[in-house]
């Protein structure tokens, strides 16, 4: 099954959602920004909120997830992108998801959080936003 993704811009919180199912890879970067170029609508601060409850398999290297948090970055500084909530379900997409928050935070990109079901995703932007 391929990567499909969808984005969901949620105006009322400033969230937008990503969901994605199938195997997660590399071209999530490029349909991000391609994404980002075509709605101007996403307002400065927006949080995302990456949904990988539907995705079946992962086929990131350390560089591909590298190329991610670099998308990330360039967000922050052109569209004011400040942080991320990635709903994990199982312990390969949770692993995945704690990877690109370290990386992300080592460069000083932006926070992050990692929960394990959409339960969680309020009280974690809260955190985000409570910073």
């Amino acid at each position: 099954m391929t990567l499909a993704v969808s984005f969901t811009y949620e105006d009322e919180n400033n969230l937008l959602w990503i969901r994605m199912s199938g195997v997660v890879t590399p071209d999530v970067a490029d349909e991000y920004t391609e994404f980002m170029e075509a709605n101007d609508d996403v307002r400065p601060g927006y949080i995302e909120v990456v949904d990988f409850t539907d995705a079946t398999d992962f086929e990131l290297s350390y560089q591909s997830i590298r190329r991610v948090t670099d998308v990330l970055s360039e967000l922050k500084d052109k569209r004011g992108y400040s942080g991320t909530v990635m709903i994990a379900p199982n312990d390969f997409s949770f692993g995945i998801g704690r990877m690109v928050s370290a990386i992300s935070e080592a460069a000083k990109i932006a926070d992050m959080r990692v929960v394990r079901d959409k339960s969680q995703v309020y009280r974690a932007i809260e955190e985000l936003r409570g910073k």
